[in-house]
């Protein structure tokens, strides 16, 4: 699960880049404590027109004191009878907004419609949105809105990594800050073991493992793979360190590494822009104009075309191989 910082709270619908809309589905303030009593439902209605790839946006707050071992959570489960969890837990680190994927993959819920008979049942979250509705429910957390994400069809362009684990800030300085970057990571762990709710690493800048306040942090999810999901912008703050240029690493380096262990390890990186456009900023359009600007070393000498390091053109830092 995503946490978002950019979503604008207490709009019922907020149209972002490349026509998204996000539809307020459900407004209250229910806390959650240990008791496991507390719940809410939203109706199926809601979920007629959802379709895989769109999400669920919660808006949640951890309860203090906060005693449950695990920490504040809240669970997404269908309405039929047996309430099955049919999304991953979404832990509540803080005060935030939080987003879990809809998925149209198999999983296994059980239907307790006959309580004396339980029955296994094969479906999707999808399918148990659409038939039944969601329930949430939580422990040691308060939410207060929950709104439905709807995306635009897409495609996904997949960006190079290099030496297992790093993305030059070449591959994504192209792209508009809000385009969205799927990170698709592998669970290798033998026996399998999920790691939903661990803590599987970081996302930091390149050849630098110190965590800062850019830092990215990744948490697991059920499943062999699974997609954790940022932004461009996210990993430029990262490869920058919230400064205007990339941070250039002792080995010429600049871009973000994904620094990930408890038998987890990224798989490929994507950038997903809406079908029929590009998603490439209108400033490096503008810049790229541009290139045949002069490029100057770090000592300031003019250099060519072919020469090979950290250069200087249109006013940008970046590193020219």
């Amino acid at each position: 699960m995503k946490k978002l910082f950019t979503l604008v709270l207490g709009m019922v619908m907020a149209v972002c880049a490349y026509g998204q809309s996000t539809t307020n589905i459900w407004t209250g303030e229910q806390t959650f404590d240990e008791s496991w009593s507390g719940s809410f439902t939203v109706d199926k209605a809601n979920f007629a027109t959802a379709k895989e790839g769109d999400k669920l946006i919660l808006t949640c707050e951890p309860v203090t004191p906060v005693e449950w071992e695990w920490g504040s959570q809240v669970f997404i489960k269908t309405s039929r009878a047996g309430w099955g969890a049919i999304a991953s837990t979404v832990n509540v680190a803080s005060a935030g907004t939080y987003e879990v994927m809809i998925k149209d993959d198999e999983l296994t819920v059980e239907d307790k419609t006959d309580a004396t008979a339980p029955a296994k049942v094969t479906t999707t979250m999808l399918k148990e949105l659409q038939e039944y509705g969601l329930v949430v429910q939580g422990i040691d957390s308060k939410v207060t809105r929950v709104d439905l994400y709807s995306a635009v069809a897409s495609d996904k362009k997949e960006l190079t990594l290099h030496d297992g684990n790093k993305l030059a800030a070449s591959e994504f300085d192209k792209y508009a800050d809000d385009v969205q970057v799927a990170v698709v990571i592998e669970n290798i762990s033998d026996p399998y073991a999920s790691r939903n709710g661990w803590g599987i690493g970081e996302i930091l800048t390149i050849d630098d493992y110190t965590k800062d306040e850019y830092t990215i942090l990744l948490t697991g999810q059920d499943g062999t793979s699974f997609e954790y999901y940022t932004t461009v912008g996210a990993l430029k703050k990262v490869a920058k360190k919230g400064t205007d240029e990339y941070i250039v690493s002792t080995y010429n380096q600049t871009g973000v590494v994904f620094n990930l262990y408890n038998d987890c390890k990224v798989k490929s990186v994507y950038v997903i822009v809406p079908k029929g456009t590009s998603g490439i900023s209108s400033t490096f359009i503008t810049e790229a104009k541009k290139a045949d600007a002069p490029r100057f070393n770090m000592a300031g000498q003019m250099v060519g075309k072919s020469y090979k390091g950290v250069v200087i053109q249109n006013g940008r830092k970046y590193l020219q191989n």
